[in-house]
């Protein structure tokens, strides 16, 4: 299930497994392993996703920001927030195209997803039939302060009570 803040949402992206050739057109996610392969096909038509592990140095993709149009931040469980960091880097360092985290997360924390520059969630098949979307949507209005700030302008606790 793909979720947005606005809710569950179609996924127009195909996921390119890494022994397939990469095809002429189509919006495809491809591995960071295959990254200048397929920046290589010019002939290829359609627009490029990558999906990166939640370990990876984000100044390594610097150069490659404008040719992309989605990144997708694996997150390995739900208790693992190095993806909310990589999405914040990835942000700061300019990348304008959507932004999408990967894996096990749960309803509570999209919130902070969007926080961090997410804009939108992929959750396994599994976990959305125990967490629909209406739970993401719930949980995101339910927690409206944080004590850090975020990407999308939103003020920490503490600067929201000294006004700043």
């Amino acid at each position: 299930m793909l979720i947005a803040r606005t809710g569950e949402i179609a996924n127009g992206w195909h996921r390119l497994d890494d022994s397939a050739p990469i095809p002429e057109g189509g919006d495809i996610i491809i591995s960071h392993r295959r990254l200048n392969e397929r920046l290589q096909h010019e002939t290829a038509h359609g627009r490029i996703g990558l999906e990166v592990a939640n370990d990876i140095d984000v100044g390594d993709l610097a150069g490659v920001l404008a040719r992309l149009t989605l990144i997708a931040v694996e997150f390995p469980s739900f208790a693992d927030g190095r993806g909310f960091s990589i999405a914040r880097r990835l942000r700061h360092l300019g990348f304008n195209g959507e932004l999408r985290a990967v894996g096990p997360l749960i309803a509570d924390q999209l919130s902070h997803a969007i926080g961090s520059g997410f804009d939108t969630v992929e959750i396994p098949t599994a976990l959305a039939e125990r967490q629909p979307a209406a739970h993401w949507l719930a949980a995101l209005t339910t927690v409206t302060t944080a004590y850090q700030g975020n990407t999308r302008g939103r003020r920490s606790i503490l600067e929201a009570r000294h006004g700043g």
